[in-house]
């Protein structure tokens, strides 16, 4: 129940953000930047849909411990479903944030603000791979890890490898991109991205296949 209380008071801290700032904005406002700055605009309602997504996500994260078939598992891992659940949402407040500091102030380079925090996100999935136990809902959720209690412990480990590292890895390429400018970081996310989450799709494959043997 705690969590719940948690999340919903950041969820409201998100609506009050919008609200009180909302009169301060101008008409247009930044909603997406590239590495060289803003390159979407839309109107300042816009700025509700970051609390409005908080919400769906909170009563999302309320219902997925409800619904999944295996729901006996997920509360093995409830601690740390919650405190990741949080973590999320505070995600979201602070990008609210940022949209309005960003609009105010005509922040350009977004992703030293944005890129600490995707690589604190990275890190937390790899926390929760950790203990995640097998579910419909959370974690690698591929035919052959949900079909098989072994492949879904091997992929998870090698997730909370994976996902720490790659975290790592993209913090290095923030400060490499401070120092040379080289404008190189967008890219290096997708790709980093993109690619821990091939791999781990491929690497349940494999190990699944080899358990068949």
């Amino acid at each position: 129940m705690k969590w719940r209380a948690i999340g919903l008071i950041i969820v409201m801290l998100s609506f009050v953000l919008a609200i009180y700032y909302y009169p301060l904005l101008p008409k247009r406002i930044a909603i997406h930047w590239d590495i060289e700055g803003p390159d979407s605009y839309a109107g300042k309602i816009w700025l509700f849909s970051f609390p409005l997504f908080s919400l769906v996500l909170w009563l999302l994260f309320l219902l997925i411990p409800r619904i999944d078939p295996l729901k006996r598992n997920i509360k093995k891992f409830q601690d740390v479903y919650e405190k990741f659940c949080i973590l999320i949402l505070g995600f979201m407040l602070y990008v609210t944030a940022f949209v309005v500091y960003a609009n105010l102030y005509a922040i350009s380079e977004a992703h030293y603000f944005i890129v600490p925090a995707v690589a604190i996100i990275l890190y937390a999935c790899g926390e929760l791979c950790k203990y995640a136990k097998i579910n419909w809902f959370i974690g690698i959720r591929t035919h052959w890890t949900l079909t098989s209690d072994s492949v879904w412990k091997k992929t998870h480990k090698q997730g909370e490898n994976l996902f720490k590292f790659a975290s790592l890895l993209l913090i290095l390429a923030l400060i490499i991109d401070y120092f040379t400018k080289s404008g190189e970081i967008i890219y290096f996310i997708i790709l980093l991205i993109l690619a821990t989450v091939g791999y781990l799709v491929v690497y349940s494959y494999l190990v699944y296949t080899k358990r068949k043997r």
